[in-house]
């Protein structure tokens, strides 16, 4: 009868057909318990394993095969609520197997399990067809468990409908995280706008703090290039000026990588009006200039 069924007509058992990667293991179906086994386990007073977490193996009426199961079914297989000859209704299982690839059923007893959950599964009644079924078993609130996995399917009614909350995270200097709300939508509409303005005065005391660096910056160098000179301004820049090198001209090697904030420590050196194109230059003018140009256009680098 099973070469007719399963050669001649093609109809190969549910555990055939996930076994061998022909049907996902996560359809819904219903199996019966052939044994449960206890691995590595003390026995209480009442012949039951008090230590060990139980293991099924199932069967479709045809073959068999090992079912991994969470703690809400192991807690029901220690009440006697599962036991052998009980039939289970499941979905959303899935196969745990040492190799990549479907192997048959008869070779992979020992090396391939099935995983069910217990929020996915329940008790079929006795006269329940094994195999696949036409659809999930419909889980409650009340049925569910926080450790009962993954939720085939639930049935639910819709009471009441919230809007959406907002809630704003704070995270202080030591790290320590705070939040703010829930809030509504026109709360959060507030919220933002009050963001926005502070943002938009800090901004402004921002721009205004790097302005009045600027024009102490440009006052500075309108007086160095009044000392020096448009002549000589200009032959420095275009490296051709004429002028001997002073033996004091090393020391002011000293500024050419000063900050642009100490520019006027370089004002008060300049003594020596023949020294202050190339001192001009040893302390980066023109990177002044380029400062100022990407000032206007937003944040000073």
């Amino acid at each position: 009868m099973r070469y007719e069924r399963e050669l001649n007509r093609g109809k190969r058992p549910p555990l055939r057909l996930i076994t061998t990667r022909d049907a996902p293991a996560a359809y819904p179906m219903i199996l019966c318990v052939s044994d449960i086994i206890w691995n590595n386990s003390s026995y209480s007073h009442n012949s039951v394993p008090s230590d060990a977490h139980p293991e099924l193996e199932v069967t479709d009426g045809w073959y068999r095969l090992r079912a991994r199961i969470d703690a809400p079914m192991a807690r029901a297989v220690r009440r006697g609520h599962i036991r052998i000859g009980r039939k289970i209704a499941f979905a959303s299982a899935y196969l745990s197997s040492e190799r990549k690839e479907g192997s048959e059923v008869l070779d992979c007893y020992s090396s391939t399990k099935l995983v069910i959950s217990g929020n996915s599964s329940h008790m079929a009644p006795w006269h329940a067809k094994l195999g696949f079924s036409p659809g999930p078993c419909i889980s409650t609130l009340r049925s569910l468990t926080p450790d009962g996995g993954v939720v085939a399917a639930m049935d639910v009614v819709v009471v009441k409908a919230h809007p959406i909350a907002y809630i704003e995270f704070i995270s202080d200097e030591g790290g320590v995280q705070t939040h703010h709300g829930p809030m509504n939508e026109s709360e959060e509409a507030a919220t933002q706008e009050k963001w926005k303005k502070r943002w938009e005065h800090e901004m402004s005391k921002l721009r205004a703090e790097y302005q009045k660096k600027w024009d102490r910056y440009e006052g500075y160098l309108d007086r160095l290039e009044r000392r020096l000179g448009p002549q000589e301004f200009t032959s420095s820049q275009d490296g051709k000026s004429s002028s001997s090198t002073s033996p004091k001209l090393s020391s002011h090697k000293l500024f050419q990588d000063f900050p642009l904030d100490v520019i006027e420590h370089i004002y008060d050196e300049l003594e020596d009006p023949a020294e202050a194109p190339k001192v001009i230059a040893e302390t980066k003018l023109m990177q002044l200039k380029t400062w100022s140009s990407n000032f206007r256009f937003g944040f000073p680098p």
